[in-house]
């Protein structure tokens, strides 16, 4: 073995061999280079100046920056963003939302439907500081985005961007109640679906659902549903009203005093005057109904109503469940020195309360189909709520933890009366106005106005305050209810007489005159209290400031020749005479009209004595009286002549 490797070793030496160049790399392909220098890439002072002078928050950063971090995916980055903007929106309020009011409002309505609460808080925030200091002139462009994000937040899978939909509800309808108003008829059909769902096999019955899967009960979610929808009824009522007044011609409230609706000037030489040269009502939107119907116009009119009417049949038999749930479960009849009460729970008494003010919202909307409203659910009412009266509160009732923590989350005051006296007058309006003929049920009618009497002895809160005026301008201003209750009716009418002499009640006023005025009741001037009030009446002009209101109501009394009230006045015209170039009309457009709407009862006083005739005379000529005031005075008792002429 060892021989033959030999042999192979120098056969191979022995051959020829070719020389290859060797090749080596040279030092730059191979090594590498430390030599170079690095700089920073710092931005020229020209290309920012344009930025320094954009407000900026505490880090330095602009409107631009922090609505872009909006949509950023971090959601911490985008809770620093709306805090950023908060910042700006509060300390540059003009600039910022002048220039960026229509991205800071898509911007932070798309945040409502984010993932993270925390994200919804401050976009919350961040919106109801928006909404408070923009009129809502300025936010009508741009309503439709809030209005399209607030249907997909009541309508989202998940309760708890819901609930922050309702917080956004809340919020709309404090900063712009009238544009929520205008578009209600797409919000109410979300809070049948956060409640209810559709029956199989139902195109319009519903049932209520339950909430399995979430941190609020069944009934303290429905609270908190309705506890919403009857703050978007009360905005729809105060809206119809604002129309009613705009479609009659008065377009501005009584109450609103501007600059544009005066028609004389005072000037001054101690301080600038500004007149304006075009009214302000000519900048407002035409009222044109159906200017391009083709149909019956009436029929196009009326379709709110009828939106609204079929909204109402649907949502009224889920209201009775929601009682009914609860008052089976509930209401213990109770008993008291031979006085029987039903006696709820604290979370019974608040669901109760809710249920009976989204009902009288309702009736209040729909004021010519209430009897067929009546009608169709008159023996569940009966049975439901008007067979508990009157109801009381228990506050040691057994109720769990869990109920009342839910009641508190959702910002409503436990029902602290034990007596309930919302609820018990709520039933009573609803009552009478269910049931014209009280006859049909002569001892709970009895019952009830034996409660209403009861309770005029408290007049402090606000809430039963209301519910009291309501029954009261009810019972009293209805034939029928004499006919039945005369005798404690005239109760009643004292007690209510009685409190507006110690209180002068502006409520208690319009409901008083609403008497007076009604021909129906004229058997009510035999009353010594109605009486008294009536010769009191004329007093009022001769009072420092009397509400236009009142003024007009006044003038109406005139103008019928209600004998008792014209007998006063004839004995007070000296002293009203003295009293209307300085008296205030609060409520009127200015000092001349108001004065003016007093002089025009005198053009229905028929029997002038020497006093007032002298009176009257004395001012005409003073020059301290107002010239304007003064012949207007002139004009009206000059019409006068050719009118008894000619009834002569």
């Amino acid at each position: 073995m060892g021989g033959r490797h030999k042999k192979f070793t120098r056969k191979e030496k022995s051959k020829v061999k070719l020389k290859t160049k060797k090749t080596v790399l040279t030092k730059a392909q191979n090594v590498t280079d430390t030599s170079f220098k690095v700089r920073k890439i710092v931005l020229k002072e020209q290309l920012k100046s344009a930025v320094l002078n954009e407000p900026q928050t505490r880090r330095n950063l602009s409107v631009k920056e922090l609505l872009s971090r909006l949509r950023h995916y971090n959601s911490s980055m985008q809770k620093s963003s709306l805090v950023g903007l908060q910042e700006l929106v509060t300390q540059h309020s003009e600039e910022i939302l002048g220039l960026h009011l229509s991205e800071l409002i898509e911007g932070t309505a798309r945040l409502i439907l984010d993932q993270e609460n925390d994200v919804r808080k401050g976009a919350l925030k961040l919106l109801n500081v928006v909404l408070t200091q923009v009129p809502e002139s300025r936010v009508m462009p741009f309503f439709n985005v809030l209005l399209s994000y607030l249907n997909c937040g009541m309508t989202h899978i998940h309760v708890s961007i819901q609930d922050d939909s309702l917080a956004m509800l809340d919020t709309l309808l404090e900063a712009t109640p009238l544009l929520v108003s205008a578009n209600a008829d797409t919000v109410l059909c979300n809070f049948l679906d956060m409640i209810s769902s559709l029956k199989p096999g139902s195109s319009s019955e519903r049932t209520l659902t339950m909430n399995l899967n979430s941190r609020f009960t069944s009934v303290a979610w429905r609270m908190k549903v309705l506890h919403q929808l009857k703050g978007l009824l009360s905005a729809l009522v105060e809206y119809k009203k604002h129309q009613d007044r705009k479609h009659s011609g008065c377009l501005a409230h009584p109450s609103e005093n501007t600059a544009c609706l005066r028609d004389s000037w005072t000037w001054k030489e101690d301080s600038e005057l500004h007149i304006p040269v075009y009214n302000h009502h000519y900048r407002d939107t035409c009222y044109l109904p159906n200017v391009f119907s083709v149909g019956n116009s009436s029929d196009e009119s009326s379709s709110e109503d009828k939106h609204l009417k079929k909204y109402v049949k649907v949502l009224i038999p889920l209201l009775i469940e929601t009682w009914r749930e609860v008052a089976l479960g509930q209401v213990c009849k109770s008993s008291n020195n031979e006085v029987s009460y039903s006696l709820l729970s604290l979370e019974a008494a608040e669901v109760l309360k809710c249920v009976l003010e989204v009902i009288q919202l309702l009736c209040e909307l729909l004021t010519s189909e209430v009897t067929e409203f009546i009608t169709a659910h008159r023996k569940d009412f009966g049975y439901l709520f008007f067979h508990g009266f009157p109801y009381s509160c228990s506050q040691r009732h057994e109720e769990g933890v869990k109920v009342r923590n839910d009641m508190r989350k959702q910002k409503e005051c436990l029902n602290k009366d034990p007596r309930c006296l919302s609820q018990n007058l709520a039933i009573c309006h609803l009552f009478y106005c269910f049931y014209d003929d009280h006859n049909m049920d002569v001892e709970l009618s009895s019952l009830m106005l034996k409660y209403v009497k009861g309770s005029m002895r408290n007049w402090k809160e606000q809430d039963d305050r209301k519910q009291l005026m309501q029954v009261l301008r009810h019972l009293l201003q209805c034939p029928k209810c004499w006919g039945c209750h005369g005798t404690n009716l005239r109760k009643v009418l004292d007690s209510t007489v009685a409190h507006y002499k110690k209180t002068h009640d502006q409520d208690l006023f319009e409901i008083l005159s609403g008497l007076s005025l009604t021909a129906g009741l004229t058997h009510l001037y035999r009353y010594a209290s109605f009486q008294e009030w009536m010769e009191s009446l004329p007093d009022l002009l001769c009072s420092p400031t009397v509400p236009a209101t009142t003024v007009e109501i006044l003038g109406k009394l005139a103008c019928q020749n209600n004998p008792l009230f014209c007998k006063i006045l004839c004995q007070k015209l000296p002293d009203i005479l003295n009293n209307l170039n300085s008296v205030q009309v609060t409520g009127a457009d200015n000092e001349c009209k108001g004065r003016k709407s007093i002089s025009n009862i005198l053009y229905w006083v028929k029997d002038w004595s020497g006093d007032a005739l002298t009176a009257l005379e004395n001012h005409l000529q003073s020059e301290n009286f107002d010239k304007e005031l003064a012949s207007h005075i002139t004009d009206l008792l000059a019409s006068r002549v050719p009118t008894e002429r000619n009834t002569q």
